[in-house]
């Protein structure tokens, strides 16, 4: 039960489990939908730690954060009152539901953009841009643009700087550089 002590051996056994693929785009459709935490703090370890799948990880986090973007819009666009609406009100997001209906007013596609490029919970936004009538082909480029370009950006600095920051990390803390078991690729 080494693992449990040392998480470094923990995380190594998680992102080489046959279900870490499928958990993480579980994980992304649920930041998408409810989870405040971003999902950079899950596929950062996890590319660093797998760079034989460095580039598919960022795309499974893209397609499940996409199908929380599309359940959304369409809660927003087709079930507003019977789902969006009692959703709102009891997430206590009425005041805010005003600010981005004018925000979509005001920036439509560039306000998708905007805040699908950022960490801040976009569940509001998503059911918003339904209900306001955002063409639904602009909110599907929206996304990919903003969370392509999110997630594939993060994993450039993993791929550029991913072993740097590691070394530093350790040198910083007084660890060892974890020494590479023979079946892992170079990093």
């Amino acid at each position: 039960m080494k693992w449990l002590r040392d998480p470094r051996e923990f995380l190594h056994r998680v992102v080489h489990r046959r279900f870490a693929l499928p958990a993480l785009f579980g994980y992304a459709v649920l930041e998408g939908a409810i989870l405040p935490i971003p999902i950079e703090a899950v596929i950062v370890p996890f590319m660093q730690l797998r760079r034989d799948i460095l580039w598919l990880i960022p795309a499974i986090a893209l397609a499940g954060f996409f199908t929380s973007a599309i359940i959304g819009f369409a809660i927003g666009a087709l079930f507003f009152e019977q789902v969006g609406q009692p959703l709102i009100a009891w997430m206590g997001w009425q005041q805010q539901f005003g600010e981005v209906e004018l925000f979509l007013q005001d920036w439509g596609f560039w306000a998708v953009v905007a805040i699908g490029f950022t960490p801040l919970p976009t569940q509001i936004l998503m059911i918003g841009a339904g209900a306001f009538g955002v063409p639904t082909l602009s909110f599907i480029v929206a996304v990919l643009l903003a969370r392509g370009a999110r997630n594939f950006g993060v994993a450039a600095l993993v791929y550029l700087l991913g072993d740097r920051v590691v070394d530093w990390f350790h040198r910083r803390h007084g660890h060892s550089t974890p020494e590479r078991k023979a079946d892992q690729p170079p990093r």
